[in-house]
């Protein structure tokens, strides 16, 4: 999975339409909602630890 983010802008912007399909070789398989939440909180976490709270923007 590839997702997209802009890491030259102060604030990082963080929304779950980021999270759309998987790739190769996996593409043929359904994301659902909730795997796709684990996906976000994953992302999320991994963020703050990185950059901190204050630079996340939740959409």
């Amino acid at each position: 999975m590839i997702i997209d983010m802009d890491f030259r802008d102060s604030k990082l912007y963080l929304s779950k339409s980021i999270i759309t399909h998987w790739d190769a070789p996996y593409e043929s398989e359904d994301l659902p909602e909730e795997k796709r939440d684990e996906i976000y909180r994953y992302i999320k976490e991994h963020l703050i630890k990185k950059f901190g709270q204050e630079k996340i923007v939740e959409e």
